[in-house]
């Protein structure tokens, strides 16, 4: 999981308690990509995800996240407890409301579309649509380009992938300066 994501995060994936583990990322990390890679590799067993985005009130531990304090870390327990409670896969706390409403929005219609994927439709997404061509994901997946294109359309893939953009935009501006991080905390 760490090296897959050494790019994204400040303070590694961390095993907290028995089912639980947290991470502090970069603002700029693809939190939902990560997330998504977690419940996949996990299933059938569900997963709930908090995000936190604020600051640290301590020293960065570049080993593991643990023994760091700040915003960011009771904005991610209050997220998870929230997840938890509406029963949903993530939930974002930023401390302010209108950006939660925003952000939470998005994952949640992210979290609708991706719902409804077969298991063809999220491998195209694997071979790294829409940064490969269909073509390409059509000689991997050994069907035509056609059925990639028929796929990528029922699977609303494009409005996907606006939609993941946007959130890591908003996100981004909205909180590189002064410097903010997302903490990411699991458990099932």
């Amino acid at each position: 999981m760490n090296e897959r994501f050494t790019h994204s995060y400040v303070s590694p994936f961390t095993i907290t308690h028995g089912d639980e583990m947290q991470g502090l990322l970069r603002i700029s990390a693809d939190f939902w990509g990560i997330a998504c890679f977690l419940r996949d590799a996990l299933e059938p067993v569900r997963i709930r995800v908090g995000i936190g985005v604020g600051a640290l009130a301590t020293d960065v531990r570049t080993d593991a996240s643990i023994g760091m304090d700040g915003p960011v870390w009771h904005l991610a327990k209050n997220a998870i407890d929230h997840a938890h409670a509406e029963r949903k896969f993530m939930l974002a706390a930023t401390g302010d409301g209108n950006v939660d409403t925003v952000v939470n929005g998005i994952i949640g219609a992210l979290a609708r579309i991706r719902d409804d994927w077969t298991d063809r439709q999220k491998k195209i997404i694997d071979c790294g649509w829409p940064n490969v061509t269909q073509e390409r994901i059509a000689e991997q997946l050994g069907v035509t380009q056609v059925n990639i294109s028929k796929m990528v359309g029922r699977a609303k893939l494009d409005i996907y992938v606006d939609l993941c953009a946007a959130l890591q935009c908003y996100l981004s501006d909205k909180y590189e300066f002064p410097r903010r991080y997302n903490q990411i905390r699991l458990y099932n």
